[in-house]
């Protein structure tokens, strides 16, 4: 009967194997150079930063404890808090690994980009595997002790503290840059190259925070919706078969295996391709995965309801929407094909011209990812219902840990090349650590992908789950939302609609923000400031300044998707609550593509005009700031909107019939 607890032995393997990768990353030789200063202060920024966040997750999060305990157990309030505890410390792992890593990767660059790149791709797979593995472990194990009640409590504590440090570290990151680039008009540049200015150090930390929030907890956080959906399903459609229940932790095992294995495929091709090095490692998880499958499928779920082969292309369909996703990426961001060179030959004719255009590529680029969705649900859903649906979604994300690596490179390389910078002898790593940090547009752009298609897929999965719930609680086999019901139509209505609000006090925030920092920055400098001037002890600082009027922009966006589905459910009925959940995940969709598409492509085209491509001269310096801030800081907390609007509706669901 040890065979049960294969998924523990595994994900207790990995965190071994994850604990080997860091030690190596931990022991790597670090330059003498003036980097040092500059981490420290980095490290002096992200605590402030993560002091403050934490507080206020605390804040909402113990009074819930204590109303979860009372209104629904133990095993719901403990699985919560072991939820938000795990995402607690993810979250500071996640911010402190790159600063580790960084001042290794400078030392590494030394010996050419091959190794600068292996080091900060370690950096990535460090958090990549420990966020699956620890994920995997504490539902499998609390499942274990004490079945599936608690489970969806569990996911909800982890998205509760991701929400505050997404929607706390996207509002950060951009209000921090846009705070730097206002000032800049009246400071005459003073600081714009100086890193070790207060003010500069709190950009770069917005920009750890920021990456991280916006990509690795995001596909952490899914990874756990998934998984905790087709478990929920599998009880509630198959009771009496304890397989269906199984099956996702078996096949989480097999994933977090096969991203292993995979890693060490990602290796720095003969053309220097750095994505290639990355395609290459997830291609390789991938094919591993296809087969695994199968014999674990045929082992598990013989004689079961649903075919093994129905699951098993169930499966195939959620790799295949996570490939063309990644092909979708590679077309729409890179130089050689048509959206960004339109937007480079546009730029030539004006920059109303130039917006104009990118306008049109932004309402296309949702198209494709957004047929992906609908081929990959039908075709599972044709074969094996809802739980169908559920195993697609929980396959996609079987790569969560290759591209969490990916998307964490970023930062890693970012900081690095920051340190390199700064140093006051030559560098002979910079130009690899420069080509690193350019090729994080294509890394950033694809995890970003990837994190909203696996988002509406698991979304949709949590729709189901709730609608299963409410169905199993009035005794009916099958769950409707009928659109002539007035109730179910006014839930769709009002779903889409606050997806609208939600995005539009993030962005309000967001200037906010950036406003009242500029302002405090401008007070600290004159227009005759020198950097050698400017006093540089206390960087932490304008790192509380910006976090402060941050948190005051974070509390309505926060509190959206935890108390609208209250209201809807308790006041219109459940049927209401089913519609908000599609109406927000419609509008939610198509916001998080069209801004994260959007932003990738005016900052990518902006890229290549200053390395020379196309005619002379800018983009807008104004629609690329509003670009980063639409993909960095509201596309991406769109993500956990509906995800968490999901995760209520189905906590509350017993109590709306």
């Amino acid at each position: 009967m040890l065979i049960i607890y294969f998924p523990v032995l595994v994900s207790l393997f990995v965190l071994v194997f994850t604990g080997f990768v860091a030690s190596r990353i931990l022991t790597s030789p670090i330059g003498k150079t003036k980097g040092s200063e500059i981490t420290k202060a980095l490290y002096e920024g992200v605590v402030s930063y993560a002091t403050r966040q934490y507080r206020a997750a605390g804040l909402v999060s113990i009074p819930l404890f204590f109303l979860l305990f009372v209104a629904m157990g133990w095993r719901v309030a403990f699985g919560f808090f072991i939820g938000a505890a795990l995402s607690a410390v993810l979250v500071f792992l996640g911010i402190i690994i790159p600063l580790e890593a960084a001042p290794r990767v400078v030392k590494a660059s030394e010996k050419g980009l091959a190794a600068a790149l292996d080091l900060s791709y370690k950096g990535g797979l460090v958090f990549g595997l420990l966020a699956a593995s620890l994920a995997l472990l504490i539902i499998a194990s609390y499942y274990f002790l004490t079945g599936i009640s608690g489970l969806v409590a569990l996911v909800f504590g982890a998205g509760l503290v991701s929400l505050f440090f997404k929607i706390g570290g996207g509002i950060y990151a951009k209000a921090a840059s846009l705070s730097i680039e206002l000032s800049k008009k009246k400071e005459k540049g003073a600081f714009e190259h100086d890193y070790l200015h207060p003010a500069s150090i709190a950009r770069q930390v917005g920009k750890n925070v920021g990456d991280l929030a916006s990509i690795a907890l995001d596909i952490f956080e899914t990874y756990c919706v998934a998984m905790v959906s087709v478990m929920l399903l599998g009880a509630l459609l198959y009771p009496k078969s304890p397989q269906f229940i199984l099956l996702p932790l078996f096949a989480g095992s097999i994933f977090l295996l096969t991203s292993v294995i995979g890693s060490f495929f990602a290796r720095l091709p003969k053309n220097k391709s750095i994505m290639g090095a990355m395609y290459k490692g997830i291609g390789v998880s991938m094919l591993l995965s296809l087969a695994a499958l199968y014999p674990l499928i045929s082992n598990m779920m013989a004689e079961q309801v649903i075919s093994i082969i129905n699951l098993y292309v169930s499966c195939l369909a959620g790799l295949m929407i996570a490939a063309g996703t990644l092909v979708f990426v590679e077309y729409y961001v890179s130089k050689k094909h048509g959206p960004t060179k339109k937007i480079i030959q546009s730029h030539a004719k004006g920059q109303s011209a130039n917006a104009t255009e990118v306008m049109g590529l932004v309402m296309q680029s949702a198209a494709v990812p957004i047929l992906l969705i609908v081929f990959g649900a039908m075709i599972s859903f044709w074969l094996a219902g809802v739980y169908g649906v559920a195993l697609a979604a929980l396959s996609m994300l079987s790569l969560s840990p290759m591209i969490t690596a990916v998307s964490f490179y970023g930062p890693v390389a970012g900081n690095a090349t920051q340190i390199a910078s700064q140093t006051e002898e030559p560098q002979p790593g910079l130009k690899s650590l420069e080509e690193l940090k350019a090729s994080s547009v294509f890394a950033k752009a694809m995890t970003a992908s990837y994190a909203i298609v696996s988002s509406a897929l698991a979304s949709l999965v949590l729709f189901w789950a709730y609608s299963q719930r409410v169905a199993d609680e009035i005794g009916s086999t099958m769950p409707h939302f009928d659109l002539a019901n007035p109730m179910v139509v006014a839930g769709l209505l009002i779903g889409g609609l606050f997806a609208y609000i939600f995005v539009s006090f993030l962005a309000i925030a967001v200037g906010k923000a950036a406003g009242r920092a500029a302002t405090d920055l401008q007070k600290r400098a004159t227009d005759d400031a020198k950097p050698e001037n400017i006093a540089r002890t206390d960087y932490a600082k304008d790192v509380r300044l910006i976090t402060r009027f941050s948190m005051r922009g974070m509390i309505i966006p926060v509190a959206i998707p935890l108390v609208l589905p209250l209201l809807v459910g308790f006041l219109l009925g459940a049927e209401a609550l089913g519609g908000l959940l599609i109406g927000a995940l419609i509008t939610g969709l198509f916001l998080a593509m069209a801004m994260a598409m959007g932003g990738t492509l005016w900052s990518g085209a902006r890229k290549y005009v200053d390395e020379g491509a196309g005619a002379k001269g800018n983009l807008s310096n104004q629609g690329v700031a509003m670009a980063d801030a639409s993909k960095e800081a509201t596309g991406p907390a769109i993500n956990s909107f509906m995800k968490m609007l999901g995760l209520v509706a189905l906590l509350i669901a017993v109590f709306l019939v």
